[in-house]
């Protein structure tokens, strides 16, 4: 719509009326677009958000360069990429839908003060899950003290792609891997694409269904529901594999 100077975010049915009346002077019902839309093979969907600050040169480099090497390097060395990123989880979160009468909405009661745990975790496109959970802010030691976690799980070398928080930047994190002599490599997608990131993909499974089955009031409740589906989805790597199959991540498979 931008392109055409007309007041819409996207291409609504009303848009796409308002454009057919002013370019041909027929004004259709919204419910005769739609059809005509529909006929189109056009379908309405919900929009991938990007941030502005996202490079499209950095990112079709990454695609087309810089992670393939990744892949091939990991290969060569027998290594294990995990895909890492952190997520903070409420009492409050909750995205589960329940049927009732019509007219009749349920209620789904829950703590009125807000609590939250963090959770830091590794994916792999063979459907392996590695986390932590903690409940202050992520620092240069937690970040080390989970790294050092999937090198102790894994028999081979571990590559750790992340995004560009400051903290998996910081001295003492690159200090700490380069001790590790080759046990572990950091590498870093490009700025402002969570797309391009497969733990992304499970931290929306994660807070879609991590309290389905009961709502936390406290901060143990939450680790706690927090722990059971993530134990749940490791004994699942077949609906972890599952992740790699989005549109802009299955250049990871």
């Amino acid at each position: 719509p931008d392109q055409l100077k007309t007041p819409f975010l996207l291409w609504t049915a009303a848009a796409v009326r308002d454009l057919v009346a002013e370019r041909f002077g027929v004004l259709l019902p919204e419910r005769t677009m739609r059809k005509y839309l529909r006929n189109w093979n056009f379908t309405p969907q919900k929009p991938l958000r990007k941030a502005w600050q996202q490079s499209s040169a950095a990112v079709a480099k990454w695609l087309s360069e810089t992670y393939p090497d990744i892949a091939r390097r990991a290969k060569a060395r027998g290594a294990t990429i995990y895909w890492v990123d952190e997520t903070g989880v409420t009492n409050q979160a909750n995205s589960q839908r329940g049927y009732a009468p019509i007219g009749r909405t349920p209620v789904l009661r829950q703590h009125g003060t807000k609590r939250k745990v963090n959770m830091i975790s590794g994916v792999t496109n063979k459907g392996e899950i590695r986390f932590m959970c903690y409940t202050s802010t992520m620092t240069q030691l937690k970040f080390i003290l989970f790294l050092s976690k999937l090198v102790k799980s894994n028999d081979g070398p571990v590559v750790v792609i992340t995004d560009n928080l400051r903290v998996h930047h910081g001295k003492r994190v690159a200090a700490w891997v380069e001790s590790q002599r080759g046990a572990i490599e950091l590498e870093f997608i490009p700025g402002y694409s969570p797309e391009l990131n497969a733990d992304e993909y499970l931290n929306r499974d994660l807070k879609k269904n991590v309290n389905a089955k009961r709502t936390p009031g406290t901060v143990q409740e939450i680790k706690e529901n927090i722990i059971s589906f993530m134990r749940s989805l490791q004994k699942q790597p077949a609906r972890v594999m599952k992740y790699f199959s989005g549109r802009h991540i299955q250049y990871a498979n």
